[in-house]
């Protein structure tokens, strides 16, 4: 008796099946491309693509990427999933990171407020981190943690941007440090971004831009207006040039979140603390150990650790630009925090400068997705989007 082969009049093996099923696909792939090609050039002509040329000596195409026809699936680049979750987890690392600097502000501000000096806050931050990274580093011993890259970034990261933060909020108010400091990222980050890559901002980046430059415009109008120090504020832009450096630096080194942590922590604090205990003014026993220790847990745990990482993490997989743009929400967030957490007024012109830099930061991230969008809509003609 026959089996279900083609001698028995049955059904054709896998492999026929297979075969003629790869040679429909063929064809109607040449179809397809045949109509796109003339549907753009006005002609009837196919020609058919050319397949990349094998490098000579290469070795077989690993498991699972498949060739065109083969019937396997094609692994060899990142899927579009895979992408999605990565994309979806640097959102979660870079909100996380915005609610944990939203704290730092209104913490920032308190303690600048506390009869704690900028150098208490400093050494506070360094040795909290020093005393919880430095036994995680004599257990490891990660490899890379100190070099000429890292000292540069431990100063602008480190030490630089904590010691002008902190000076500056001793004088002025967390609505206006919130729009000077992390507002003013995407402007700094693009520029350096720029010097050291070359890479400049696309079309609905610089709109984004534009809708941030009006926000901080009206607070700018409001620091004329109600009289705060510029000296404060010259602090915090100096603090945010120093971040955004450090941003773009430790994005163009590969840097990972890991040891750029520990390296740029315990080398600011090598540095620092042997200074402030031997030469540098002290106020910390003005305050009460839960001041101090609220401080410390905070300046040296949450924002020196926990959103170093997160915020690594987060430019690792969204970039520096779609990183420094959300960091702008921190503003909007903080500034109406600080009134019923520190008691300050937020005026017309300062609200309207958060909303119009959050309207930025909005504008930087999702802007770019919608315009590329409308772009594959349209298809040949992107000058419609």
């Amino acid at each position: 008796m026959a089996g279900p082969g083609i001698a028995g009049g049955g059904m054709a093996p896998p492999a026929s099946r297979r075969a003629r099923v790869n040679e429909e696909m063929v064809v109607v792939d040449k179809m397809r491309t045949w109509i796109i090609g003339a549907g753009r050039r006005g002609t009837a002509t196919y020609a058919p693509a050319r397949r990349p040329a094998r490098r000579p000596g290469a070795g077989a195409a690993p498991r699972g990427a498949g060739t065109p026809g083969s019937g396997e699936r094609d692994t060899s680049a990142p899927s579009r999933a895979l992408q999605g979750r990565g994309e979806a987890f640097g959102y979660v690392c870079a909100a996380l990171t915005v609610a944990i600097w939203c704290g730092f502000i209104l913490m920032s501000r308190f303690g600048g407020t506390s009869g704690l000096s900028p150098y208490d806050v400093t050494a506070l931050r360094l040795g909290t981190a020093t005393l919880v990274l430095l036994p995680l580093w004599l257990w490891r011993r990660p490899t890379g943690v100190f070099s000429v890259r890292m000292a540069v970034l431990a100063l602008l990261g480190g030490l630089g941007y904590a010691l002008l933060v902190y000076g500056g909020f001793r004088y002025v108010p967390a609505a206006h440090a919130a729009v000077l400091l992390p507002g003013l990222l995407p402007f700094e980050i693009a520029l350096f971004t720029w010097l050291v890559t070359g890479e400049r901002p696309g079309r609905m980046r610089r709109l984004a831009l534009g809708v941030i430059a009006l926000g901080v415009a009206s607070l700018a109008i409001e620091n004329m207006a109600s009289g705060t120090s510029m000296f404060g504020a010259m602090l915090m832009i100096a603090a945010s040039l120093c971040w955004a450096l450090y941003t773009v630096l430790a994005r163009h080194w590969r840097v990972p979140p890991w040891p750029a942590t520990l390296g740029v922590s315990l080398i600011a604090a090598a540095i620092y603390l042997p200074v402030y205990l031997a030469l540098l003014p002290k106020q910390i026993g003005t305050v009460s150990w839960t001041v101090a220790a609220a401080q410390g847990f905070y300046q040296g745990v949450m924002a020196m650790i926990v959103a170093m990482i997160l915020y690594l993490k987060a430019i690792e997989f969204l970039g520096t630009a779609r990183t420094g743009s959300l960091m702008a929400l921190v503003p909007a967030i903080s500034g109406f925090l600080a009134v019923p957490v520190l008691g300050e007024a937020v005026s017309w012109w300062i609200a309207a400068g958060l909303l119009l830099v959050t309207a930025g930061a909005w504008l930087g991230n999702v802007g770019p997705r919608i315009f590329a969008k409308r772009i594959h809509v349209v298809g040949d003609h992107p000058h419609r989007a």
